[in-house]
């Protein structure tokens, strides 16, 4: 079956029908919330993993230790763990350099996994990364242990022919069993691009 994955965040009760009439839907992925935004968030995204008996929840984390800590707390067992893997990301947010963020994949990638944690990698400004670059971040989250990669086109610049280019070279580089190589999210309620 086709993914259709949802990013629902917590306020859905405001915002969205029951995440049950999402499953109703079809939904099998809903990307529940952001743990690390505190205990309130962590109790409402545990609320909406409770509501579901079909739909996959999934909590949005940073790739730190401490967001993983956070996911734990909500009992879902899937995180997606996001970085940013272009240059200028990776500086502004994260003050790291290439080789910084490509420790930080493998060092919380592997400790996601051994608490337990399926792992997803958010690719944070992909379409502006280096692909030479963004290869290896992608094969170092499979080797640590991600089953997914999540491809960001953060400023919405890429047309189909260039999301073409990018899917087909990384899924060449790929020899691997990931259950996808990218994933398309509806954001709600942010602006969908």
């Amino acid at each position: 079956m086709e993914n259709r994955p949802l990013v629902l965040h917590s306020h859905w009760k405001r915002s969205w029908p029951s995440p049950s009439r999402l499953e109703d839907a079809g939904v099998d992925e809903i990307e529940a919330g952001t743990p690390a935004i505190g205990e309130k968030e962590i109790e409402e995204i545990a609320a909406i993993s409770s509501a579901l008996s079909k739909s996959e929840p999934i909590a949005w984390c940073r790739m730190t230790r401490a967001d993983v800590d956070a996911a734990r707390k909500t009992g879902l067992k899937r995180v997606n763990l996001s970085v940013p893997v272009s240059d200028i990301q990776m500086q502004a947010k994260l003050n790291l350099n290439r080789a910084g963020v490509l420790n930080r994949i493998r060092d919380v990638i592997a400790y996601a996994v051994d608490c337990g944690l399926r792992v997803a990698m958010g690719g944070e400004d992909s379409s502006r990364a280096d692909m030479d670059f963004l290869l290896i971040a992608v094969e170092t989250a499979e080797s640590t242990g991600a089953h997914r990669f999540r491809f960001a086109d953060t400023l919405g610049n890429m047309e189909p022919f260039s999301v073409y280019d990018a899917f087909t070279r990384i899924a060449a580089r790929q020899a691997s069993s990931w259950s996808s190589m990218a994933t398309t999210t509806l954001v709600w309620p942010r602006r969908i691009r």
